[in-house]
């Protein structure tokens, strides 16, 4: 079924991955939140990258590769992939701006796109607009979804959203309160800051 994964992670330019933290949501499975891993990394002779996490759930082994852009001595991203047997995905690697985990880096107009399953595994897809306070607040937003052919258009919601003060790797949370359908409707997140 359908599995997303989020986290961050630090490559310390020796081989070694540390302060590393995952949060996936699958399918017929509780969501596993703020997950500590730790790991290692290294390159084969064509500058193919494999790194492997190890965490309280077991290993994962996955290739990667990074861009040829550099900003401050470090790759800005690349591309990563796992194929293990089991589970096969794919997915970017982005360098993060350790001066923009705080909540007050969160101020502003922001748009958002979600697409994945629902419980009974039917395709879902979000769209909106959100405005946020600076200080864990969002004071208005608005959101398209399709669930499964159920449209709900232009749904007002406000919430909330918190970055830990001593975050390290720029791990937050958001709740987003709305109606659709007559019904109240709760959705909660977490976010990894980029920039």
């Amino acid at each position: 079924g359908e599995f997303g994964a989020l986290g961050s992670f630090n490559a310390d330019g020796s081989g070694n991955i540390t302060d590393a933290v995952l949060d996936t949501n699958a399918v017929g499975s509780a969501p596993v939140k703020n997950l500590a891993l730790a790991g290692t990394y290294a390159f084969d002779s064509t500058s193919l990258g494999t790194m492997t996490l190890s965490g309280s759930q077991g290993n994962a082994t996955f290739r990667f590769a990074l861009y040829p852009s550099v900003s401050g001595g470090a790759a800005t991203g690349g591309k990563v992939i796992e194929f293990n047997g089991i589970k096969s995905g794919t997915g970017f690697i982005a360098a993060q701006d350790t001066t923009a985990f705080s909540k007050s880096a969160i101020n502003g107009d922001y748009l958002f796109n979600f697409a994945g399953s629902s419980a009974s595994m039917t395709r879902v897809v979000t769209i909106g607009r959100l405005t946020a306070d600076g200080v864990g607040g969002f004071n208005s937003g608005v959101l398209d979804m399709n669930n499964s052919g159920t449209v709900f258009s232009a749904a007002a919601f406000t919430g909330n959203y918190d970055v830990p003060g001593a975050s390290t790797n720029g791990r937050g949370t958001a709740v987003l309160n709305t109606t659709l359908g007559g019904a109240a409707v709760k959705l909660s997140f977490s976010f990894y800051i980029q920039s």
